[in-house]
């Protein structure tokens, strides 16, 4: 009895989106379980040093202290967590992603700070103008005008400051990114921000003295970097000015246009081509072969370029990424491309079975 031989193009064809399925199985299963089991190294967190004020900031109140004085001091203390969080997280006022890089804006609270206090000092000029007025008057009736004005001054004031200020939108309270997808800090580093710039609490861990058994002292050293970081979302956003933001936006946006009406192209058009060509009799056509070529060829294009993507980008930006932050999106980028390297394949092994198909077509119309 002959031994059935197995196809090594079968095998590693099955073999591919297996190894893919087992590799989000597992990704699943760690993601389950993503804590990290002691590493030997003892530390406390700098919570009293203003060093990383920004970075570990943690209130605790005296739980003695009288009801109303505990709710004031607590309202005080989350004032300043709420400004402390919107600094380290900046919420962005507008996000937006073309491909594999994303434009971003955010609204400095520093800007802010400058036109409140310009703002303030021009209503403090103009009531210093009238009490200097008031000074020379000696009418009642002129001096009670003057006080009466003065009053509405400082009352609207108040108000015309706020909505001049977080009313209005000048594109000069905002700060301009580039923001990259995929990157997060080292365990137990933390980023924050102090006086508008960038820093990064980062965990040391040296030939320090043992504290116990297995265990090593550890601490925290204060490191600059020139992005700004989201945990929350993974990504890094790099300063740019307004005008280059506008113009690599706008070059990102046309450049996402055109890739989809290609992709559109190749995936729905050349497709449906060979298929009405099929459908009227004329499958072995030079210009089915070619459709296909076009195809395959575009799939594992693609699948190439998500696959090495994240590597040229780690390349391109590793002035503000090296040393600092940790790409994930390496080994993910080759999975996740796997279905487009699958349908070039499959549409490559079609496109040779057509090729064969039409010599033997040709050989056939040259014999009769």
């Amino acid at each position: 009895m002959e031994k059935r031989k197995f196809s090594r193009l079968a095998l590693i064809t099955t073999a591919i989106p297996v190894a893919y399925f087992l590799y989000i199985f597992i990704s699943i299963r760690l993601a389950k379980h993503s804590g990290f089991p002691g590493n030997g190294f003892s530390y406390s967190l700098p919570v009293n040093d203003t060093t990383f004020r920004n970075a570990f900031f943690f209130y605790d109140i005296d739980d003695s202290l009288p009801h109303y004085q505990y709710r004031k001091t607590e309202d005080s203390l989350k004032v300043i967590q709420h400004e402390i969080d919107q600094q380290n997280k900046g919420y962005f006022i507008n996000s937006a992603f073309w491909g594999f890089i994303g434009f971003s804006k955010l609204r400095n609270p520093i800007k802010l700070d400058e036109r409140k206090k310009t703002k303030e000092q021009q209503i403090k000029v103009r009531i210093d103008s009238i009490k200097q007025a008031a000074q020379s008057v000696k009418d009642p009736d002129s001096i009670a005008q003057l006080v009466s004005l003065e009053k509405e001054i400082f009352e609207n004031g108040i108000f015309s400051k706020n909505d001049e200020i977080y009313g209005n939108i000048a594109p000069g309270d905002f700060d301009y990114f580039i923001t990259l997808k995929g990157y997060k800090l080292p365990e137990d580093d933390k980023f924050f921000v102090q006086n508008g710039n960038y820093y990064i609490a980062h965990l040391v861990t040296g030939n320090s003295e043992k504290k116990e058994p297995g265990e090593r002292a550890a601490h925290f050293i204060r490191k600059q970097a020139k992005v700004r970081y989201h945990e929350t979302y993974n990504t890094i956003s790099i300063p740019v000015s307004k005008r280059w933001y506008t113009i690599l936006n706008s070059i990102s946006f046309i450049v996402v246009i055109l890739f989809w009406i290609t992709f559109a192209y190749v995936i729905i058009g050349l497709p449906a081509s060979i298929l009405v060509s099929i459908s009227r009799g004329r499958a072995f056509t030079e210009q089915n072969i070619r459709d296909m070529k076009i195809i395959y060829r575009f799939l594992l294009g693609y699948g190439v370029l998500r696959t090495i993507y994240p590597y040229l980008e780690e390349w391109g930006f590793s002035e503000y990424i090296s040393g600092n932050f940790i790409s994930t999106s390496g080994l993910n980028s080759f999975f996740s491309s796997l279905p487009l390297f699958l349908s070039g394949l499959a549409v490559l092994l079609v496109c040779k079975a057509f090729q064969k198909g039409y010599k033997m077509q040709q050989e056939q119309d040259l014999t009769v």
